[in-house]
């Protein structure tokens, strides 16, 4: 059997492009910080458990190296399987300089609030005072 000759789409992409950064729209009372996840969970799960594996270590060839997190947790520690599970990747490369300058922290901490956000571990956001 041969390959089909299918020619690639070099058309742009009609899809939006998530911003990297936070716009001035976002006001810091809208922002979910991880800390925040992580003492709710403690709060409303006292016997649970999360934890993040280093899962693959990608080094390309310009130096830069990325780093792919796998976070899990769990409602009660020891229960089998993970109540929710998730992914974050972090690079020496990445447009955030707080990424770029600690990718492989930066993706321990992604992955795991976004391992609790799937177990719904969603706290109000902050308040900040207004003047």
């Amino acid at each position: 059997m041969t390959d089909p000759n299918i020619p690639e789409d070099t058309a742009p992409s009609k899809l939006r492009r998530a911003e990297a950064r936070v716009t001035r729209e976002l006001a810091d009372e809208d922002i979910i910080r991880a800390e925040d996840r992580f003492k709710k969970f403690r709060t409303v799960h006292k016997q649970g458990y999360f934890d993040a594996k280093l899962e693959r270590i990608i080094e390309h060839p310009d130096g830069n190296v990325t780093y792919v997190v796998r976070a899990s947790a769990w409602k009660i520690k020891g229960s089998g399987d993970p109540d929710a599970t998730a992914y974050a990747q972090g690079s020496t490369r990445d447009r955030n300089e707080v990424i770029a300058a600690a990718p492989l922290e930066s993706a321990d901490t992604i992955a795991r609030s976004r391992a609790l956000r799937n177990l719904g571990i969603l706290p109000a956001p902050r308040k900040t005072k207004t003047t």
